[in-house]
């Protein structure tokens, strides 16, 4: 069994992995498992009012979670696979934790270019969770070694690890919501729109 296989098998059982992404590392977990993203929130003492983004593995997965306006589409295929997070409307009835989804019914979504990242996504079949691996407010980590220093109490909450070495310090990823042809940059990362 190879690492991604391994990793898949640990997400499929409610675990929780650190897996590289284009940016940095991230805590992840099956989008659609509410007690598993939950324990990301724990581990990453994150509040519940802000949501986490999700890595799909295309275009045709993420628009099987989010419903996309022309504009949104175009964004995503001009820029994915890669660092632009798209805040678009969840479509209704798709089976996502609550806590992945924002007050206002929208979801975070990306295609990741890190082949780790989106082979995860594809080979679990929808979304993963795909968080900073680190501490609410900490220091983005670009090693797996910083992701321990930092998430060294709840370690042993974390099913697995996938490490790429050191990752070079990169941007993160860049954050719009789309409504209708309206974009809105909530963060400017890698991407500059």
């Amino acid at each position: 069994m190879n690492q991604i296989e391994k990793a898949v098998d640990i997400l499929q059982n409610k675990g929780i992995i650190v897996y590289p992404t284009e940016t940095a590392y991230a805590l992840g977990c099956d989008a659609r498992d509410h007690d598993a993203v939950a324990k990301v929130f724990m581990i990453k003492q994150r509040p519940h009012d802000m949501t986490v983004p999700l890595i799909v593995s295309s275009l045709e997965m993420a628009e099987q979670y989010a419903d996309f306006s022309e504009k949104a589409r175009e964004l995503a295929k001009q820029y994915w696979p890669g660092p632009l997070t798209l805040v678009l409307p969840v479509k209704a009835g798709v089976e996502l934790s609550h806590l992945t989804i924002a007050q206002d019914n929208t979801i975070a979504i990306r295609v990741s270019s890190n082949p780790v990242a989106h082979e995860l996504a594809e080979q679990l079949g929808a979304p993963i969770v795909s968080t900073s691996a680190n501490l609410n407010g900490g220091k983005v980590c670009y090693s797996t070694t910083a992701a321990l220093a930092q998430l060294r109490e709840h370690w042993d909450s974390i099913g697995f690890i996938i490490n790429e070495g050191d990752l070079a310090p990169e941007a993160p990823s860049t954050i719009v919501r789309v409504k209708g042809d309206l974009v809105e940059v909530l963060r400017q990362g890698e991407i500059k729109l």
